[in-house]
């Protein structure tokens, strides 16, 4: 069984940096609003990485942080 919803407790790398990734999921994602600023900015930041230095790898892609962002709650 997945899980239907996550909890972002902050903003460390390790609790919010994997959430786009967990998208395929369709959970809803419960997030303060600074945690939730902060997991974007490290999504997009992510992804440019993954574009100018890793040949474009990425644990995730842009309509997973797309996601990400539609299926938070404040």
């Amino acid at each position: 069984m997945e899980p239907k919803t996550f909890l972002v407790s902050h903003g460390h790398l390790d609790h919010c940096g994997v959430v786009p990734n967990l998208m395929y999921q369709n959970p809803e994602v419960y997030i303060t609003p600074p945690t939730a600023e902060f997991t974007k900015l490290l999504g997009r930041d992510t992804l440019k990485l993954a574009k100018t230095t890793l040949s474009n790898v990425s644990p995730f892609d842009p309509e997973d942080l797309h996601q990400l962002v539609c299926r938070t709650r404040k």
